[in-house]
């Protein structure tokens, strides 16, 4: 190699560098990792709804975005409240197929107020979720964090091509008990990760004692900012643990998987990792600067000088 090649290849190699880093920065899932107590909680209120109980059945997604293709949806079990002050709520777990990756949906939903739904996406693809029923056709975005266990920053886009409520269809449920109760203070002293720093929550819990699942809807507050919180109550899995699939919107945008210890009250200690979405994310989300960024005005410095000392030496 000579040296009038040197500055060339110079050049190539600096461009790598930064191009290789930079999609690099982006394989590494940004998470937080919490522990805290619950400082307070109010009493547990009993109240009985009407409510409808939907098996069975698929729902047939078109997706568009970073993956294309076809998106099946299962239900497990999902139940609407019908009645009193959480009418048009509700909860469920379903399963997913996209294009061959399957997995867990957990998920909420609010058909009055908000018209929107939340889920949270286990299995091959890790992914927060949000969808609009306000619309017709009914869409929602997947922001993933995952795919069989490699990090990912991707964005796909769903609308809804045909759905059916199953051979049994819904089941209406009458005189349901459900429980519900708030707890505030929940304070992160061990938070690590994307961020460090106090957490604080103020939820409401409704819960069917039945089902042993229900949701959770509320707020948090970080030293970065708040946001909204709502997710899925899983007391099947675990008896002996409260665990929540809960999204949350605004400056810690991502999913986290709660557990909690039973019995709930004050003093019980609740933990947890949240997987944030942090490439594309709602415009009251701030995104990090990318670490790459930081290297372009000592490239660009570099490329001008070898071009100079390439000139000079021509």
């Amino acid at each position: 190699m000579s040296k009038k090649d040197l500055p060339n290849r110079l050049m190539v190699i600096l461009v790598f560098t930064f191009i290789f880093g930079s999609f690099c920065s982006f394989g590494h899932a940004q998470t937080s990792t919490f522990s805290g107590p619950i400082i307070f909680i109010e009493p547990t209120i009993t109240d009985f709804v009407d409510a409808t109980l939907l098996q069975g059945g698929t729902t047939t997604w078109s997706v568009s975005g970073d993956i294309g293709g076809t998106l099946e949806v299962t239900p497990q079990t999902k139940i609407r409240i019908d009645s009193g002050t959480f009418s048009g709520a509700g909860f469920g777990v379903a399963s997913y197929d996209l294009n061959g990756y399957t997995g867990t949906l957990y998920l909420t939903f609010d058909n009055n107020l908000l018209q929107k739904t939340w889920k949270v996406a286990r299995g091959d693809i890790h992914a927060t979720i949000i969808g609009d029923k306000s619309t017709a056709p009914v869409t929602e975005t997947w922001y993933i964090t995952e795919i069989n266990g490699t990090a990912v920053s991707m964005t796909i886009h769903n609308e809804v091509v045909s759905s059916n409520a199953g051979p049994g269809g819904p089941v209406p449920l009458t005189n349901l008990e459900i429980v519900y109760n708030s707890a505030a203070g929940l304070v992160t002293a061990n938070s690590t990760g994307y961020y460090t720093g106090e957490l604080n929550r103020n939820v409401i819990s409704v819960r069917f004692p039945a089902y042993m699942q229900g949701f959770v809807w509320g707020n948090y507050t970080s030293e970065i900012g708040t946001g909204e919180m709502h997710g899925y109550i899983d007391g099947i899995t675990s008896p002996q643990e409260n665990l929540r699939y809960i999204v949350l919107e605004g400056q810690l945008f991502g999913s986290v998987e709660v557990t909690g210890t039973k019995p709930v009250g004050v003093g019980s200690i609740i933990s947890g990792t949240i997987e944030h979405v942090v490439q594309e994310t709602p415009s009251s989300t701030k995104v990090p600067v990318h670490n790459g960024v930081w290297l372009i005005p000592s490239i660009l410095g570099g490329l001008y000088l070898l071009r100079r000392r390439k000139i000079k030496s021509a």
